[in-house]
């Protein structure tokens, strides 16, 4: 079935392409739709792909849960940008505890059950540790 609706997407762009590449429409008009279609299907791909992960990590989707993930993203995000700034040389106790911090932080402040927690805390640790297996750290 999956499939099949793949399928069904991919003809969809494809058969749109076709059309309005065959339009009686000067080639400039032409580029500047396919061009506004195309970002169109990016930004509804993207969003898709997003209340998947919001639904996915909180168990429903709701415009509340899929702004706390994306605020909840942009945090997690942000700090790990910082500790691969500022610790990359910082053993990884010490790296490990200010993710502890952290976790415990955004657990707090947006109510986050232990199986959330622990979603995040693996992703973090993740990208922290491949950080420092790539600068050569234990």
């Amino acid at each position: 079935m999956k499939r099949f609706f793949k399928g069904l997407f991919f003809g969809s762009i494809i058969g749109y392409i076709i059309g309005v590449l065959t339009a009686p429409e000067e080639g400039k008009k032409t580029r500047t739709k396919i061009k506004k279609e195309v970002s169109k299907l990016q930004k509804e791909i993207k969003d898709k792909e997003l209340d998947k992960k919001a639904k996915e990590f909180f168990g429903k989707l709701t415009e509340t849960t899929k702004e706390t993930y994306l605020q909840i993203q942009k945090e997690t995000i942000n700090f790990v940008n910082e500790m691969r700034k500022n610790d990359s040389q910082t053993s990884f106790d010490k790296v490990k505890s200010k993710i502890t911090a952290f976790i415990n932080e955004i657990k707090d402040r947006y109510k986050l059950s232990k199986k959330q927690t622990k979603k995040i805390s693996e992703e973090i640790t993740k990208k922290v540790s491949a950080t420092k297996k790539a600068n050569g750290s234990k």
